[in-house]
């Protein structure tokens, strides 16, 4: 059984909830609906087609895909909140908290359900599924074979840079212990995609 089969959600507690729905982050919590001043975000088709969306503002629709992150780390989510709010990039990047929610988010993406990431960011070190095995999955998918992924983590510099040459990643950062210099080193990567794709946007510098 392929470990996509195999995984289980953890429930999250209302603490988590309410922290989902301060962030910044689009946050794809499948047959759970929430919603900030900005968005609305759900996974489940019979869910939206049923929102009466008059006084709810809808998900925008972008040309290209959102970045994903797969990161765990509270204290470091926030350090990227802080990335998001002074790069202009809220509603840009999605964030999944552990490896059974990315998972999800994959198999999603390989059903067409909801939009192809226009890269990824994994840490290594998420709480129930190693950071290896995630980055395995969204390899073994068709549709997100030649999407471009990123490792940034506290992991050894050897191991990262041996999981980008066995899965042909594009890259990898090691987390910054200095405040400052993980979110230039953040935003460097967010940029490199959004840049790309020809889009204006602040420069690493307006970071702060």
């Amino acid at each position: 059984m392929h470990l996509l089969e195999s995984y289980s959600r953890r429930q999250l507690d209302p603490a988590e909830s309410r922290a989902l729905q301060e962030s910044p982050f689009r946050h794809p919590i499948p047959r759970k609906l929430y919603w900030t001043p900005s968005l609305i975000v759900t996974n489940n088709p019979e869910i939206q087609a049923g929102i009466q969306c008059e006084n709810m503002p809808q998900e925008p629709q972008e040309t290209a895909g959102p970045i994903l992150v797969i990161e765990d780390n509270w204290h470091d989510l926030v350090l990227m909140t802080h990335v998001l709010d002074d790069l202009d990039l809220k509603g840009r990047v999605i964030a999944v908290h552990d490896g059974a929610a990315a998972l999800e988010r994959i198999i999603d993406v390989e059903n067409g359900r909801i939009q192809k990431p226009t890269g990824i960011i994994v840490d290594l070190g998420l709480p129930d599924i190693p950071g290896e095995q995630v980055i395995a999955e969204i390899r073994r998918q068709t549709s997100l074979q030649d999407t471009p992924v990123v490792i940034f983590s506290d992991a050894p510099l050897d191991k990262c840079e041996a999981l980008v040459e066995k899965y042909g990643l594009q890259g990898c950062r090691q987390k910054p212990a200095d405040f400052a210099e993980f979110q230039k080193c953040f935003a460097e990567l967010l940029l490199r995609w959004i840049n790309d794709g020809g889009e204006k946007s602040k420069s690493v510098e307006s970071v702060a």
